[in-house]
């Protein structure tokens, strides 16, 4: 994930350290989508950050 931070130029608030276990997710076609609210970790401007790590990672 922290490659996708530093693609995507997100500039965060707060270091990333871990998804926790109850983090909001939710299913694309071939991918789990890992998403943070508005000012969790960045400012509101840069809207959800969302991340998709792709099923066949899990294998």
């Amino acid at each position: 994930m922290t490659d996708q931070i530093i693609h995507q130029g997100l500039e965060l608030s707060i270091p990333f350290k871990t998804i926790e276990a109850d983090r909001d997710y939710y299913l694309s076609h071939d991918a789990i989508v890992i998403y943070f609210m508005e000012y969790e970790y960045t400012s509101y401007a840069k809207g959800m950050p969302e991340f998709a790590i792709s099923f066949s990672e899990f294998e």
